[in-house]
């Protein structure tokens, strides 16, 4: 597959305002400040859009009163720089087996800075969580993103094809 990063309309993305399958709205936050569940969360985002077609999850978007992803704040550069590779790579993929291949792009847009976690299909055996955290992962599930949105566990063996 083509680096994802090299080709993308960044402002678009970040400007689209509709959650899908592929595409996911975070108010801006400090990795370094969620709890564990907060980055399991990540973690289960990024298994799902692994195990359906890959995709991207905007940080520094909010939501308005009717739920839509349409408050486009930005985060402050001490927010943009918690989100290191490294770090985050070790733990979404301490729960990921195999190891999701993700890159973290940080676009500045209207004089706002964005985190976008550019998320790759798998390759060869899909993703399973290797561990529990909480209610946002089970161990030995295979998440999935669904058409709605949702990040939830695949039900039938078709679901991963």
């Amino acid at each position: 597959m083509a680096n994802m990063t090299e080709q993308e309309d960044w402002g678009e993305i970040v400007g689209r305002a509709v959650e899908n399958q592929q595409l996911d709205y975070k108010a801006a936050q400090d990795w370094n400040e969620l709890s564990r569940a907060g980055k399991a969360k990540f973690a289960r985002h990024a298994m799902a859009m692994a195990n359906t077609r890959g995709g991207y999850v905007v940080v520094g978007v909010g939501e308005d009163e009717n739920g839509n992803p349409t408050q486009r704040t930005g985060l402050t550069e001490k927010q943009a720089r918690s989100f290191d590779p490294s770090t985050v790579g070790q733990t979404i993929n301490r729960y990921a087996d195999p190891s999701v291949e993700f890159d973290i792009v940080r676009p500045e847009i209207d004089g706002k800075r964005y985190v976008i976690f550019v998320i790759y299909p798998f390759r060869g055996l899909p993703h399973v969580s290797g561990d529990a955290c909480e209610t946002e992962l089970q161990r030995g599930v295979f998440y999935i993103r669904t058409p709605d949105a949702r990040s939830r566990a695949a039900y039938r063996a078709s679901e991963l094809h």
